[in-house]
């Protein structure tokens, strides 16, 4: 069971820290379809009423497993306790910023720019050019498909049933032509 996002967060006093009474799992709330960045203003909220903002107060993000039909979303995240995260790409959120752990490297991006680059990339997803992306490449493939199928079955036709294309018959075919210009050339035609 994942946490859903914009939902009351796992806040970790530390990294190891068991999870509080308030975890999303427990509350029980639905999956929103699009992510919520409300809770970021939420975390930003509560670390600054804490007494200003804490560098060792963060939590855990793993970015939500997503079907194949669906676009990539790198900001459609879910908080999670140190043992779900998966070691290959993780993120922390402190109320500094975002860091992405990405197969042992670290790339940190300031809050700030975070929300910012996902406002951007959700209004770049937005365009019709994107949003029918999809669409419009399955209708190509199976216009290109259909078109090369109707080529090569006429083509097959064609070799089966046109005279000059039979290697025995073509050279019959053509003598027979120059014999016929041959003969038209003869004065008794004009």
């Amino acid at each position: 069971q994942s946490a859903p996002v914009g939902r009351t967060p796992f806040v970790a006093p530390g990294p190891l820290s068991p999870p509080g009474p308030l975890t999303p799992h427990r509350a029980g709330y639905p999956q929103p379809e699009e992510p919520d960045m409300s809770f970021v203003d939420r975390l930003r909220h509560e670390w600054e009423s804490g007494g200003g903002a804490n560098p060792s107060r963060f939590v855990y993000l793993n970015i939500k497993p997503q079907l194949e039909r669906d676009v990539f979303n790198p900001y459609h995240v879910q908080v999670v306790p140190h043992a779900d995260c998966d070691p290959n790409r993780y993120l922390t959120m402190s109320a500094h910023g975002v860091t992405m752990f990405r197969n042992g490297e670290a790339d940190f991006t300031s809050l700030d720019e975070w929300q910012r680059e996902h406002k951007v990339f959700r209004g770049i997803v937005a365009l019709p050019f994107f949003k029918k992306f999809r669409t419009w490449k399955t209708f190509h493939f199976w216009k290109r498909f259909i078109r090369r199928t109707t080529v090569a079955k006429y083509k097959q036709h064609l070799e089966d049933n046109l005279f000059f294309l039979n290697n025995e018959l073509r050279h019959t075919l053509l003598h027979v032509r120059q014999l016929c210009l041959t003969i038209e050339k003869l004065p008794m035609y004009r």
